[in-house]
């Protein structure tokens, strides 16, 4: 066997492929930022900095602009579909106002004969339908600083529109409560008093009251939302807009969308309720 070669500090050095100093030049090049020599070179690299940051800046309000302008779209076809809505629910609570007017009319009649006589009766109860007015669209507009992004012109005349249906809403629930306390009236009644025929015709003058305002509203709200473009209502038959009013709904219900023609086409309110055959909203 050979001698194994004897290793000394020499030889480990000689050994050694890549000595760091030399390492340290084969490593990746690294640029260190160098000092502006000039007034120049110095705003030359400010330009740089402050064009990066305006181009960023502009990058992103256009990115906002556009979803804006997305969400400004979406939120201007949730208020179209709700004011068609609300319109065509004001043109069925006219359709059926001409009823509505004959159930008071004849429970108002009766009432009066009971406090001469004290026999009431009866008569068809008062019914009146239960329509939704809705106004979500708007609330989440109003929530969401849509309203701001609209023309003045159309935030003004959405503002006169919504008006209506919150209190219409209200004026509903108040309304079938009151047509509560007069269903006892829809069945005879014996030994009626002049006293309790008197508290009868004022809570029936009240509920008369708050129906005739109901009309009113349901006028002004059709014409609003025809400068708003709403669509006319749908077509309904009879019985669906008769139902819950009786087996003489038929008789007496229009159809919807001749309410809506006719509020549309009226000169003045008392033409509305002459063709809508009303008597009580124009007292």
């Amino acid at each position: 066997m050979g001698e194994s070669p004897e290793i000394g500090p020499d030889a480990a050095v000689e050994a050694d492929p890549c000595p760091v100093p030399d390492c340290e030049d084969q490593s990746v090049d690294i640029h260190k930022p160098k000092a502006a020599h000039s007034l120049r070179e110095f705003l030359i690299e400010i330009g740089t900095i402050i064009c990066g940051i305006l181009i960023a800046l502009t990058l992103e309000q256009a990115v906002e602009w556009l979803h804006g302008r997305e969400r400004l779209h979406q939120v201007q076809e949730q208020l179209q579909a709700e004011i068609s809505s609300n319109v065509e629910g004001a043109s069925l609570w006219l359709a059926v106002a001409p009823c509505l007017d004959q159930q008071i009319s004849d429970i108002e009649t009766r009432l009066l004969a009971a406090r001469a006589s004290g026999h009431y009766a009866g008569a068809d109860r008062f019914s009146p339908p239960l329509v939704r007015f809705q106004s979500e669209a708007w609330l989440n507009a109003r929530a969401m600083q849509i309203f701001d992004r609209l023309p003045a012109v159309q935030a003004k005349a959405l503002g006169s529109f919504y008006f209506f249906p919150t209190e219409m809403q209200g004026n509903i629930v108040t309304l079938h409560s009151q047509a509560g306390e007069l269903d006892v009236l829809s069945r005879p009644l014996d030994h009626v008093t002049p006293a309790e025929a008197d508290d009868l015709l004022a809570k029936l003058g009240r509920a008369k009251e708050l129906y005739t305002r109901m009309n009113y509203a349901s006028l002004l709200l059709i014409q609003s939302g025809s400068k708003l473009n709403a669509q006319p209502p749908k077509a309904y038959r009879r019985d669906e807009v008769a139902a819950g009013l009786g087996p003489k709904g038929e008789a007496c219900v229009l159809d919807p969308r001749r309410a809506w023609h006719v509020v549309n086409a009226a000169r003045d309110v008392p033409d509305v309720w002459s063709a809508l055959h009303l008597r009580y909203a124009t007292q």
